[in-house]
């Protein structure tokens, strides 16, 4: 299987809202979306950089699949 491009990347961070300063003020990208996955125990937001989506994961409890991360 050959693949031309990246989907999206996902990034496990502890607190998005800090991370997304990098991308927003100095970067210059907006956030496109943000989706709470309680069931996961994640809340994720959308940044699209031309064909590719970087995920920052946040956990949003110590059950959270990526709260070790």
């Amino acid at each position: 299987m050959k693949s031309n491009k990246i989907d999206h990347i996902g990034i496990a961070v502890k607190n998005a809202k800090e991370r997304l300063k990098l991308y927003k003020d100095f970067l210059g990208l907006e956030v496109s979306g943000e989706e709470e996955l309680p069931e996961r125990g994640l809340k994720v937001y959308f940044v699209k950089i031309g064909e590719t989506r970087f995920e920052l994961l946040e956990p949003l409890n110590e059950n959270s699949e990526i709260h070790h991360f």
